[in-house]
């Protein structure tokens, strides 16, 4: 079900139900996981929903929110997690597949009320429309320390290595933020190849004269864990101390995998492939940038994030 006219960027409400729809009802995800996504609860989500679709029809019929919500902050939230699961990108009003060429813009309602408001579909967007899209490239949002390849067209960044990074540029202080990543794992033999491969995660960077400091989620081939970086000064190779004994995991070349972790008051909860794999104490004092540390393995990266939910 696609829309023949594009979204006009100042509708912030207007692009959360296209990206909600998306999210629902052509990727199937489950309405509880994109509420926490979103950080709101599922019947709060219900409330928000400008729409329904009547069992055993693809008719879609609209139906105002019960509720007002920040839908700026909630698009944006869904936008990002669309472009680095899903690979479809919201550019110039319209949510595009990249894989296929598919594209949402506006809604199809079927309801008479909303339909009059609409013009045709025939029609080419009014005059003065605006419907450029302000959302910049995700890695303009970076500080980009290392060996990086950028491909534009592709929106991927590739590296790897001892000491490479991708940083946000913002920092974050407490809780209700979070880290959202697509990595593709093309190869494990970058640095030391006689030492496990690893990736990471990283949260709580903070940069001082002559050392800095940071937590690291520790994913190798065979465990994910929480790890404190530089406590004591000295270089990341050596000074890093585990937090506890993580979870079983495993890393694989050609991998591709979604990470998403949400920094709550009290609790780090890591998300993988949708799927809640690892929960852990947030540090005390928690507060800095967030990113990734390919380490001892080389990454193409389609999707890096940090956002306050």
């Amino acid at each position: 079900m696609e829309a023949s006219l594009p979204l006009a960027l100042n509708q912030n409400e207007e692009i959360f139900q296209t990206a909600l729809y998306i999210a629902i009802s052509v990727k199937q995800k489950k309405q509880s996981y994109i509420a926490s996504l979103c950080g709101i609860a599922p019947s709060y989500l219900s409330k928000l929903k400008g729409w329904y679709i009547p069992v055993g029809t693809e008719v879609l019929i609209a139906r105002p929110p019960t509720k007002q919500a920040r839908f700026g902050r909630l698009a944006r939230t869904l936008i990002d997690h669309l472009a680095a699961q899903d690979q479809i990108l919201f550019e110039d009003g319209w949510f595009v597949e990249m894989s296929s060429g598919r594209k949402w813009g506006q809604l199809p309602y079927l309801s008479p009320e909303i339909a009059q408001s609409l013009p045709p579909a025939s029609k080419p967007p009014k005059a003065g429309r605006k419907t450029t899209s302000s959302y910049k490239p995700y890695w303009q949002d970076l500080e980009i320390i290392g060996d990086w390849d950028l491909d534009a067209e592709a929106r991927t960044l590739t590296g790897g290595g001892l000491y490479s990074f991708l940083l946000s540029q913002e920092t974050f202080d407490g809780s209700s933020c979070l880290l959202e990543a697509r990595i593709c794992f093309l190869r494990f033999d970058e640095g030391d190849k006689d030492l496990p491969a690893s990736f990471g995660l990283v949260l709580g960077w903070q940069e001082f004269s002559a050392s800095r400091t940071y937590y690291h989620l520790l994913c190798s081939e065979e465990r994910m864990l929480l790890e404190q970086v530089g406590a004591r000064g000295m270089d990341d190779f050596s000074d890093y101390t585990h937090v506890d004994d993580g979870v079983a995991f495993s890393l694989a070349t050609g991998a591709c995998h979604h990470f998403l972790i949400r920094v709550l008051e009290d609790t780090l909860l890591i998300f993988v492939d949708d799927q809640l794999v690892y929960n852990v104490a947030k540090p005390p004092g928690l507060s800095g940038r967030m990113g990734i540390r390919p380490w001892r393995s080389r990454v193409r990266c389609h999707y890096l994030g940090a956002r306050r939910w």
